[in-house]
């Protein structure tokens, strides 16, 4: 009986602990003024936010509309840089008129996230004139 109580106080104080980490996770807000692909989804521009899903073991992350009508959830790469950056931004890969999320940098830190390049991507990288993407960069609030 002992083994059992322990065991469940275990599981709860696990949960509980889980939980309390996804709330401490940093959220970041970006206004993005143009219609921008992630993952093969389309998003018009507008107000985002980006945040981890809470099941941080699997790399997922969620960007949200600000009306919360369109969620698209991604995965990448952990990515790291030598000096640590002052803002929190997102990276944009440019094709003329069509922009890619390509990375998210957060503040006080040197980490971030790299997206793979999706199918749309890499078929419009094929079709485009320029040998390598602009890079498009906005900054991100908490």
């Amino acid at each position: 009986m002992k083994l059992r109580w322990l065991v469940t106080l275990a599981a709860l104080a696990t949960l509980a602990g889980v939980s309390a980490y996804a709330q401490i996770g940093s959220t970041l807000r970006v206004s993005v003024p143009f219609e921008f692909t992630v993952n093969n989804t389309v998003l018009p521009a507008g107000e985002y936010s980006i945040s981890s899903t809470g099941l941080d073991n699997l790399g997922i992350t969620a960007m949200r509309s600000s009306d919360n009508q369109r969620v698209v959830l991604f995965t990448g790469n952990s990515a790291s840089r030598n000096t640590p950056v002052d803002q929190s931004t997102l990276e944009f890969h440019r094709y003329g008129n069509n922009y890619f999320l390509a990375d998210i940098w957060w503040a006080e830190g040197a980490s971030g996230l790299e997206l793979l390049k999706s199918k749309t991507e890499k078929e419009v990288a094929k079709t485009a004139s320029m040998r390598r993407p602009g890079r498009v960069v906005l900054l991100a609030s908490r």
